[in-house]
Parts: C-alpha cells; structure tokens; sequence
C-alpha cells in the first residue's frame, strides 16, 4: 500500500487582543465606565442625539464584561433617536481580501426606569467618515441577556474600508426603547492556511509526500497549474498554492521540501556504561539515516521511546529494535555494569555523658564525605545529642550513607550541700553519695565523706558506673565567739555628736535603749553599752560618756573710770 506523509495543518489564525490593534483601535472598547461619552478610539455620528454609554455601572447595567474590563451600550428611543459611534481603522480592509467579523453582543432589559425590548445592530463600512452607504451586517433582534458571539463574512467589492460605524437601530415600526451591549470586536483574515515551513526529509521508495492546503476552498491553483486539492512530492523543489473561496477571496502560500536518498539505518549507542547499584540512569537509542520517525521496543520493557529510564542491581544488558517509516529496521544493544555502593556504619545509637565526646569513624578509602555539617573529614567529634549521619563516595562514584542517634547519659544528682557558716569546735560531715565508682576530694581523699572542722572550699569530683563525671562544691566558714570593745570612758562637749559602735559583721545588735542599729549617736551624758551576737554566741561592752557643758564668761557690765584709777 502506497504511503503518504500529511505535513501540512489548516488552522484558522485567530488573533490576539494585541494582534486585533492592527485593524481598529480599541477593539473591546476599553475605557473609564460612564454615561453618556464614547470610548477612546470612537467617536460619535450622529452629534446631539447619540449618546453611548462605557459600561457596566451606569443606569443600573453590570453584566460582567466579555473581553477586558468595559464594553459599549446603545440606545434606540421611541422618539426615532438612536446612537451610533465610528472608528477609523489602523489597517484598511482590503477590496482583494475576505474578512471574518466576530462580535460579542447582549441585551439588557431593565435600563434605568426603561423596560428595553430587543434591537439590532448595523454595521457599516465605507473608505469616509460615518458613511452609512455600504451596509456590512445587521444583527438579528438581540434578545441573549449574556453574551453571544455572533460572526459574518465580508469581501469589500467597491473600495479599501476605512472607517467602521455602529448602530443600534429598530427591528420594526413604531419606533421604541431598545438596548445593546457590545464587546470584543475581532476581525480575522480569511482564508487561511499554512504549508507549513521548509523541510527537509526522507521518503520510502514508492512513496510522496502529500501537500494540503485544508478543506472549505472551492479552487485550488498549485506551481505546475494542476487544480487538485492536495498535491504528492517526491523531488526536491518549491512548491506553492492558491485557494479560493466561494466568495472570491484566495490565500497563497509556498513551501521548499528537500527530498534525501535513504540511507540505512544505523545506530549510535554506547556498548556499555557503569552504574551504580540501584542508581536510575537513562539510556538512548541514538540513531541517523533511515527515514524518521522511528518506533522503539525495548526487550522486557514497556518504553516505545528512544529513551529510558532503568536501574539494576546487577550488571545486564538492555536491548532494543528500532524500525523506521520504510519498515527497515536494527537492533541494538548496551551493557550495565553495575558498581556495587561502598559499605558504611556509623555504628549502633549511643549515649555519651554530659561533658563527655564521642568520635564518629565513617572508614577509610572513600574519595569524599560529608557530615551533616558540612565537614568532609572521616572521623567527627561529637559533644552534643542529635542525629548525624554521613555520605561517603567511592572511587566510582557511588556513595552511601548511615546516621546514628547520639543521646546523653541522665546527669549526676551530686550535691554536698550549701555553703555554711560553723562555729570554732564544731565539725560538719560532708557526704557525696554511695552510688559511685569514684571519689577525688580536695585533699586527694577517695572516701564517700569527708569531716571538716576548718574554714575552707571543699569540693568532689564523682564518676559514675558509666564513666561520667560531676563536681560539687560548697564554702565552710568556722566563727569564734565574738569580743567586741567600745573603749575608754570619755567626755565630750555640749552640742556635739559622737559615734560609737562595735564594729561590723555581727548577726545582730541590741543597745541599751533598744536600738538595733550597728551604730549609736551620743548626744548626753550616760551609760552606753551593746550586745552583740555573731551565730556562735554573744558579748557585751559599755562605755560612760560625760557631756560638759559649753563654758559662759562673764566680765560684768559697761563701766565708767577716772584717771589713773
């Protein structure tokens, strides 16, 4: 059976938002929504009767837009007034061409205090401004309250169109209310077809290559003259056509196909190539010559594709048979040699003491680690709890990884007590637990307790049945029994102060008049004394004060003498 190859795909070129500018502007009347005002880009005919309006939001209209953010609304008035708006178009339409005009329209009954009944929408085309001479299209009555796309086909037969009007207009006599909304104008070339680009290929003996164009023409003009539909190649060349369509208009397009003499199959694929266990790797199936496309089954496999993705766990090869569009085909083949993954143990989960470390050894021979810090040598000091784990690689390539939990060991519940205060004569026994291995005092002592009966810092230092170690330490002070000396007895002048006290350090004080303050203030003549108390017991002293009074001379009063008296 002879084989054709269908290059060639009719689509219809539907324009952009921002390809529709190269016809009119503002296509899908875009603008500020108000009453009243055209849209940039239109303008009004009909000047002190039409009106149009940028919706939604005006005279209660707020269907959403079809296209963008506003649209356009008309109005036809029982008065015989209706509204019109005109636009002079970027690209002309030409009197040699064929258009397809889309439109989205819609009605809207209730408009401000109106009930609105369905009107239609003229559009006219002419090469002056608001000529309405060359009627294009008329809407049926529009009465879809959501929006339709409604599409009709042009062929200017007397000139280039260059300005674009839009009526709303009535469906019958008497006149009345009516409202249309309008939005997203799109105007499209037509016909239309691609041959696609130049190519370059290869055909089976026997066979072409066809050339289509598409259906919808009603002629068909090709490079040799012939009038076929469809064209078939099978040399080297540039082939063009024209389609026409029932109305006259027609496309041309070319293509330049370069035909290759086939040339047998062969195949480009490595012999072998190394993996690592279990390691995912793809392999392709390279092929030249022959005629593409190709088909591919994979022994064993579900692929139909030039690529694969395998893995192994042991050496082994992959094979393949490739067929191209003549039917010739060629087997091929490629060799895994699987590298087995270097073998890594950090050991089992672990608890080191508090203070303790703890060294992780990844091994030796690998050309890489990393540890979950970063670091890249064999051997980690660990002195925190947590996960670690580390990845080594192999001279091949391949790697591997283990972790392990480190935890710690509970902490030591050592206390030899707060720091004391003793009196001299009395001793204090310092006991640091009986669950130990070990003991190491401060003065080289190895015993569970220690008796103290000096002033001094004691410390232990314990290790546990699991080699951890904790130290304590407590401050001893040994008191004397307090002497305190006010001194000697004194005297002192009237209006003056004098300070006595026994001195600081003492637990408390009591004066002879109650006073607890560690010093007095003598203003009088008395007795003073105070008793102190240290912890350890107390004393008392005293001191008697005179307070003389300050002296008051007295020479009598003014006098009077004689001479040599």
């Amino acid at each position: 059976m002879k084989k054709k190859y269908l290059i060639v795909i009719l689509f219809c070129l539907f324009l952009t938002l921002d390809g529709l500018s190269q016809y009119m502007p503002n296509p899908s009347f875009e603008g500020t929504p108000q009453p009243d005002i055209p849209p940039p880009g239109w303008a009004i005919c009909t000047m002190g009767l039409s009106t149009p309006d940028v919706q939604p939001g005006n005279f209660g209209v707020y269907l959403p837009p079809s296209d963008g953010d506003t649209y356009l609304g008309m109005t036809a008035r029982e008065d015989f007034t209706w509204e019109d708006v005109h636009t002079g178009l970027i690209t002309p339409l030409s009197i040699d061409s064929c258009y397809i005009i889309k439109i989205d329209l819609a009605f809207q009954q209730y408009v401000a205090t109106y009930n609105m009944q369905p009107i239609t929408l003229n559009i006219y085309g002419h090469n002056t401004v608001c000529d309405k001479n060359n009627l294009l299209w008329q809407s049926p009555a529009i009465s879809n309250e959501d929006w339709l796309t409604y599409e009709f086909l042009i062929h200017p037969e007397l000139n280039d169109i260059t300005d674009i009007v839009l009526e709303a207009y009535y469906t019958s006599t008497p006149a009345y209310w009516g409202y249309i909304l309008m939005d997203n104008i799109r105007i499209e070339t037509t016909p239309n077809f691609d041959l696609g680009n130049d190519t370059t290929l290869t055909i089976c003996e026997g066979d072409s290559l066809v050339l289509d164009p598409g259906s919808g023409f009603v002629s068909y003009l090709w490079q040799d003259g012939s009038s076929e539909p469809t064209f078939l190649v099978d040399t080297t060349g540039l082939y063009w056509v024209q389609a026409f369509i029932e109305e006259g208009c027609s496309w041309t397009d070319s293509i330049f196909i370069t035909i290759e003499e086939y040339t047998d199959l062969e195949s480009e694929m490595l012999d072998s190539t190394f993996v690592c266990e279990g390691q995912e790797v793809t392999i392709i199936a390279e092929i030249i010559n022959g005629a593409p496309p190709y088909t591919f089954e994979w022994l064993g496999l579900p692929d139909t594709t030039a690529e694969v993705t395998v893995s192994a766990d042991s050496s082994m090869y992959f094979y393949v048979l490739v067929t191209d569009q003549c039917g010739m085909s060629i087997s091929d083949s490629i060799k895994l040699v699987v590298i087995e993954n270097p073998e890594i143990n950090l050991g089992n989960d672990t608890l080191i003491c508090p203070d303790g470390t703890f060294e992780l050894h990844a091994g030796g021979g690998f050309v890489q680690y990393i540890w979950q810090d970063g670091s890249g040598d064999s051997v980690l000091t660990v002195t925190q709890p947590g996960i670690y784990w580390v990845e080594v690689t192999s001279v091949f390539g391949c790697s591997a990884r283990d972790s392990i939990i480190i935890d710690l060991f509970p902490a030591i519940p050592l206390d030899i007590g707060n720091d004391t205060i003793l009196c001299i004569g009395e001793s204090l026994l310092l006991v640091a637990g009986g669950e130990f291995a070990s003991y190491l005092w401060q003065d080289n002592s190895t015993d569970s307790t220690i008796i103290v009966n000096t002033s001094g810092v004691y410390w232990v230092t314990v290790t546990d049945l699991n080699g951890c170690h904790a130290t304590d330490t407590i401050d001893i002070s040994f008191l004397p029994l307090p002497e305190i000396d006010l001194g000697e007895d004194f005297t002192m002048c009237s209006g003056e102060e004098q300070i006595i006290t026994p001195g600081p350090g003492y637990v408390s004080y009591l004066w002879q008049d109650d006073d607890t303050s560690q010093t007095y203030t003598v203003l009088q003549t008395g007795l003073y004394w105070v008793t102190v108390y240290n912890g350890c017991g107390d004393d008392t002293d005293s001191v008697y004060i005179e307070v003389y009074p300050q002296p008051e001379p007295d020479l009598g009063p003014d006098t009077t003498i004689c001479n040599n008296e």
